[in-house]
């Protein structure tokens, strides 16, 4: 496969991945709009840790568009792709994993706690009014 397209298939890729990034983004919002608060947080955390990571794909992509025009270098700079996914990563596990494994090793979280307790009644009173 030539260079030329595999950057274009890479540029694909990009596209795709950022059309759900943003998609993620924007359903994290409705979390906010519920009445369970643990939702909230999940939400919370969900949104800020794909705007971090929005904020590095854009960054990214400018740095390989434009960063390589200026040093008049066309092919794609790996380094710049690799600093980007591991930071991506980082961002991933910082923002999102440890608060949420901080949440579950707390007393009041996991299945017993008060606002799961608090969710399955409301989803159980719910699901009578339908019937």
């Amino acid at each position: 496969m030539s260079s030329e397209k595999a950057n274009k298939d890479f540029v694909m890729l990009l596209i795709y991945v950022l059309f759900l990034m943003a998609l993620t983004f924007l359903m994290s919002m409705f979390t906010f709009c519920g009445p369970y608060k643990g939702w909230k947080r999940h939400g919370a955390h969900i949104f800020v840790t794909v705007l971090f990571s929005i904020a590095i794909w854009v960054v990214w992509i400018t740095m390989l568009t434009k960063g390589n025009q200026s040093l008049n270098r066309p092919e794609w700079d790996d380094p710049v792709v690799a600093i980007a996914l591991v930071s991506n990563g980082w961002i991933f596990l910082i923002m999102y994993i440890i608060p949420e494994i901080c949440f579950l090793t707390t007393t009041g979280g996991g299945l017993n706690s008060k606002a799961t307790l608090e969710m399955y009644y409301y989803l159980q009173y719910h699901s009578v009014l339908l019937l």
